[in-house]
Order: C-alpha cells, then sequence, then structure tokens
C-alpha cells in the first residue's frame, strides 16, 4: 500500500538546502488553506509560531514549505518557504 501523497519510488537525496547554516533545522510540509476553513487556518498559523518559537529556543529553525494564507505566521519564529514544486522537491 501507498500512502496518500507518497510516491512509490522515492528518489536519492539531493543536496542539503541549508547548507552553511549554523542552526539545526525542521520543515513543515503542509497547507494552509487560503479559501476555505478560516479559523482552522488562523489555529495552525498559532500552533506552528509556538512550535517555531519553542523550537528556536533549543537552536533549531523551523520552516513552512507549502501553500495557503500565511499572513499570521511570525517571521522570527517560522520561515515561510512557500510552495514549491514536486518535481523540486
Amino acid at each position: 500500500m501507498i500512502p496518500t501523497g507518497v510516491d512509490r519510488m522515492i528518489p536519492p537525496p539531493g543536496p542539503n538546502p541549508f547548507a552553511g547554516s549554523d542552526v539545526r533545522n525542521a520543515v513543515y510540509v503542509g497547507n494552509l488553506y487560503a479559501r476555505h476553513q478560516r479559523e482552522l487556518n488562523l489555529h495552525w498559523q498559532e500552533r506552528l509560531n509556538t512550535l517555531g518559537a519553542r523550537l528556536l529556543a533549543r537552536g533549531i529553525r523551523l520552516h513552512f514549505v507549502g501553500p495557503g494564507r500565511t499572513d499570521r505566521l511570525d517571521p522570527r519564529a517560522v520561515s515561510n518557504v512557500g510552495p514549491i514544486p514536486h518535481e523540486a522537491v
């Protein structure tokens, strides 16, 4: 069985997009829906801000990768990478 959203064949690792960074990095990949579920969107942005602040206190930078409404993400706690084409990942 193949879980939803996972390729059948996983490609070999590519280059580290965070090479040269002195901090450890964590990545959250998802979709913060812009047109639907406004309250849920605001909830997730706040949760990511909280998680990002807690990780940063431990020397880890949180990066959000994906589309959606991200206007409430705190740039001090979460780096908003935005969407990345599937082929580039």
